[in-house]
């Protein structure tokens, strides 16, 4: 990962002592392991011709060379398409040395012998032989000769023992966009604590740009071209005059691709100290990722708005957070519906309420850990280390990718380690793991403003999750949302109790950007205590018992309810007496049966203006931006008339990947047609209605 203030140092050290250094977020880097249980293995003397085309199929990069761990820099990628005809890529140190990425070549198969040649390149010729002595389906062990024969020249033979892998992951498209991110190797020739942001393009050339201020530059270099294959990325660039070249190995999830490299020094030597530690930030996505996002989870506005009106009320970290952020009282305004100053109050108390008892029960449960879920734009983070207590945000990627580097600034040196944020889909169990995974203290997690969006197969996977999470490290989650219905229609008929007709779900609306819902862990005004007892149950059946807190007390000690008249002060009193937050602990350790999320992929074919797709795993907030990509980049060069999509493997659907099922089925003549949907995706789209408006078959 390049780091453009210390270049010539980084250069110098570039091969310094096998470093493992690592940047982003903290995930495994590619390793599909030895062969398990059920992998063909043919041993070497057993090593026959049909044993090699049988196994040898398949993408493959070198993992050892003579018995050890190879540098990234050396490692090449071996597609065998078939057994006549291979896709390779290389790239080497000395900028004098091939650049090859996806270059096609041939296959001879003679015994367990393979090998791999290609026409000559300017007069140069090379030969890669492979004399197998131990493959199966995930593995293969081989004897390497290289012959390189350039024109009048002796040939020169290289030899060497090499192990090879299989690759099932491809990062190529998923590569395209821009990213921004840090090194988290400490003490690596990488780590300058600074945010570097890099923009792939199609074409394969990249941007580098140079942080100025508030400003991203692009830099002065030339050439800057890329590839990808499998999970080796190449770049090279020209900086005055001399071309420069880096490798890393990549992992791409979602929004966070995890970069790392093994790095050898220039004698060759082997440190017995490499650094193996992987960090916790990830390298995000911020423009091209970011409008697929709006366009899958369009909720941005919602929290700028409520950091906005924090500010209004007087919140000065949330006035400097806000002023970053450009917000004013015109890019607030809604356009299409304004309220009056009853409303206005009856907000303004609420989320002072809210805000202000979030903070005081959190620091009152005793546990160590707050996790923000989500965070939005709030200067919560600010607060809690003040305290010196730990805070955790989490919140969708292009929140937490813009709200980081605003928010961090902002803290102390000293208790910067205090804090820090992950992006999180609250339905996807696995990203909230691994958001937490490093956490060894109980936590409380804070909700709110978050429940009313989900439909009611989405609070089933969010209470899952959050029933795992308490169990795994003890704790508390703690939620303002149930009763946000009957607290505003109470507040607002205590304040103006003239007008008995409030629009409550056309405000809440008004300042979302995504439809309210009336799910089952929602209370209904004017049906309180049975759905109080509703929504204890559903709780139950997740495994999970709660405690009402009651906020009368709270709203005493917001600024709002001092501007009330007396006689306002105590009708809203009255009116919220029964009204509560809810406390929520694990009723005790269960079995989960929610069972381990599949990495989310996408197979496409495009033929005669059909775009078939094979989706695996799940399709929600963190995923569904990649599906939209797929569909505009295909749509861009062709003309889509009908979409397919084989949803055998897709375990899940949230409210973002029906949104692109929706786009898709708007953008095409002949629409969207599902086929082989699971019993729970199924009934997702039955509840949501999406049944009766896209074809489906078995």
């Amino acid at each position: 990962m390049r780091k453009k203030n210390y270049l010539t140092l980084l250069f110098g050290v570039l091969f310094c002592a096998f470093v493992l250094t690592a940047c982003s977020i903290s995930v495994n880097v590619n390793n599909p392991g030895t062969a398990g249980d059920g992998a063909t293995t043919a041993e070497a003397s057993e090593v026959t011709q049909e044993d090699v085309e049988k196994l040898i199929i398949g993408k493959w990069i070198i993992s050892e060379i003579d018995g050890q761990p190879a540098p990234t820099n050396l490692k090449s990628i071996y597609d065998i398409v078939s057994n006549t005809q291979a896709i390779t890529s290389v790239s080497r140190t000395d900028p004098n040395a091939r650049w090859k990425d996806h270059v096609e070549r041939r296959v001879d198969i003679d015994g367990n012998t393979v090998t791999i040649s290609a026409p000559p390149d300017d007069g140069e010729t090379t030969v890669h032989e492979f004399t197998i002595t131990n493959i199966n389906t995930e593995e293969f062990t081989a004897n390497k000769k290289i012959t390189i024969t350039d024109k009048d020249k002796e040939p020169i033979v290289k030899e060497s023992v090499v192990k090879f892998v299989k690759l099932y992951d491809d990062y190529n498209d998923d590569v395209i966009g821009i990213w921004e991110g840090h090194c988290t190797s400490e003490g690596s020739v990488f780590d300058d604590g600074q945010e570097h942001r890099w923009e792939y393009k199609d074409d394969g050339t990249f941007v580098y740009y140079v942080k100025d201020g508030d400003d991203w530059i692009p830099s002065n270099d030339t050439l800057n071209e890329y590839f990808v294959d499998g999970n080796l990325l190449c770049t090279r660039w020209m900086e005055n005059g001399a071309e420069n070249r880096e490798w890393w190995e990549i992992s791409i999830d979602g929004n966070k691709m995890n970069w790392s490299a093994l790095r050898e020094d220039e004698d060759g030597k082997k440190s017995e100290n490499s650094n193996k530690r992987l960090g916790s930030i990830v390298s995000e996505s911020l423009k091209n990722n970011r409008e697929l996002y709006e366009k899958t989870n369009p909720v941005f506005n919602t929290a700028k708005m409520t950091l906005f009106q924090l500010a209004q009320q007087g919140n000065t970290h949330a006035a400097k957070i806000s002023e970053k952020l450009g917000l004013t009282e015109d890019t607030q305004k809604s356009q299409s519906f304004s309220m009056g100053p009853e409303e206005e109050m009856t907000f303004r108390i609420i989320l002072e309420t809210r805000y202000h008892m979030m903070g005081i029960l959190a620091q009152d449960s005793g546990f160590s850990v707050f996790v923000d879920l989500p965070c939005g734009y709030t200067p919560r983070a600010i607060e809690t280390a003040e305290h010196s207590s730990s805070y955790i945000g989490l919140d969708l990627p292009p929140v937490i990718s813009e709200i980081s580097g605003i928010i961090l600034p902002m803290i102390s040196s000293e208790k910067q380690s205090l804090v820090r944020f992950n992006p999180v889909d609250a339905t996807n169990g696995r990203s909230l793991e691994k958001a937490l995974e490093d956490v060894k203290e109980n936590i409380c997690i804070n909700t709110e403003g978050l429940l009313m969006y989900f439909s009611d197969a989405e609070i089933h996977s969010f209470l899952e999750n959050i029933k795992k999470l308490l169990d795994i490290h003890g704790g508390c989650w703690i939620t303002a949302d149930p009763e946000i219905m009957p607290e505003h229609i109470r507040i607002l008929s205590a304040i103006h109790p003239g007008d008995t007709n409030h629009d409550t779900d056309s405000i809440l609306n008004e300042k979302a950007d995504v439809s309210v819902t009336t799910n089952s862990l929602m209370v209904r005004y004017g049906h309180e205590k049975e759905d109080v007892e509703k929504v204890k149950d559903i709780l139950s059946e997740h495994g999970l018992k709660a405690e009402r807190i009651r906020i009368g007390s709270h709203i005493v000690a917001t600024k709002a309810f001092s501007l009330l008249t007396p006689e306002q002060g105590s009708a809203v009193l009255k009116a919220v007496e029964d009204i509560a937050f809810w406390k929520v602990v694990s009723a005790g350790l269960s079995e989960n049966n929610a069972g381990a999320d599949q990495h989310f992929t996408i197979r496409k074919e495009y033929t005669d203006g059909v775009l078939f797709l094979e989706l695996t795993g799940r399709l929600d907030s963190l995923t569904a931006p990649q599906l939209l990509a797929k569909y505009e980049k295909q749509n861009a060069s062709d003309v889509i008339r009908k979409v397919q999509i084989d949803c055998h493997a897709l375990d899940y659907i949230s409210s973002a990947g029906l949104r692109v099922l929706l786009i898709m089925q708007k953008g095409c003549k002949e629409g969207v047609s599902l086929k082989g949907m699971n019993d729970l995706v199924r009934d997702i789209l039955d509840q949501t209605g999406f049944s009766e408006i896209i074809q489906m078959t078995v």
